[in-house]
């Protein structure tokens, strides 16, 4: 069965170099790495970026650098009235974008998910609480889950594969703990072309999908408004409600499928072996791609 190649992945990485020389390697053997880890008192699982203190912290990795972004701090993310240009608007979804392919680039951790897993995934009763709570166990700070292509899904699996996942191959998925110290989960969604959506961003310590999904939608109608003021045709009320209730129906679906991930009694390599997740150590990031098949 198809998936996502793992090089398409890795490009990703090292695409974002292309706007910020350096960025995707310049944590590489940083004890910044450990100085934020110790700071996630609140979510032990998190990773070492969150918004809170991303653009500092990414400065501090930069020093010394030819970095654009040396004259800017956290409140560009952080104070609303700082997204009043397109430009931006801009800037922060690629530092989203960021914020979980640097992390994932360290671990490199690739979940193949197969089509009997699916018809598992899907034909179980789903508890949305019980899946913002188990997604917190993420097995590593970032992690992408791999899936297969809905053409070559048995037809047993197709009658339950969600339609909205359908145009895609796989999401990053990584782990942050707010500035106010709750988890949140940070998923970059891919088309099976490879290309990357916008970050969405869930609230796990909501009760449900629906208002884990709050916090992203109302800062994504926020930057749409800006937007929209670039490109009225296209970014009309319409679009807006659309792209609203198509997140509204991707994340319970994304979120099934990682809880699976996340609560996997094991994983097995590409040849069979048990094979068990792990982030790097001394802050030195993965020499190649892991995989973790999920069965």
């Amino acid at each position: 069965m198809a998936y996502i190649k793992p090089r398409t992945l890795i490009n990703h990485c090292f695409a974002l170099n292309e706007f910020i020389p350096g960025i995707c390697t310049c944590f590489n053997g940083s004890p910044l790495i450990a100085k934020e880890l110790a700071a996630n008192t609140a979510v032990s699982h998190a990773g070492f970026l969150r918004d809170s203190r991303l653009i500092s912290v990414i400065n501090a990795a930069l020093q010394g650098r030819d970095n654009p972004l040396a004259d800017f701090d956290d409140r560009i993310i952080n104070a609303p009235e700082n997204r009043s240009s397109f430009k931006v608007v801009n800037a922060i979804y690629y530092l989203y974008a960021a914020s979980v392919l640097i992390p994932w680039y360290f671990t490199k951790g690739i979940y193949p998910v197969s089509a009997q897993k699916m018809q598992q995934i899907f034909t179980a009763p789903a508890d949305e609480a019980h899946m913002l709570r188990d997604v917190q166990q993420l097995p590593q700070w970032a992690v992408f889950v791999s899936l297969p292509f809905f053409e070559e899904l048995p037809s047993a699996v197709k009658l339950l594969y969600p339609a909205c996942l359908r145009d895609f191959g796989g999401f990053f998925a990584s782990l942050q703990q707010s500035g106010s110290g709750t988890p949140e989960l940070c998923l970059l969604m891919m088309e099976h072309g490879g290309l990357l959506m916008e970050r969405l961003k869930v609230n796990l310590s909501a009760a449900d999908c629906a208002e884990a999904a709050a916090p992203f939608l109302a800062e994504t109608a926020q930057n749409l408004a800006v937007f929209a003021k670039q490109d009225p045709e296209l970014f009309t009320p319409e679009y807006i409600e659309r792209n609203k209730q198509s997140v509204l129906e991707l994340i319970p679906a994304v979120l099934r499928i990682l809880q699976a991930v996340c609560t996997a009694a094991g994983f097995t390599d590409l040849k069979g072996r048990a094979a068990i997740p792990h982030n790097p150590q001394n802050a030195q990031p993965a020499a190649r791609e892991q995989f973790f098949c999920l069965q």
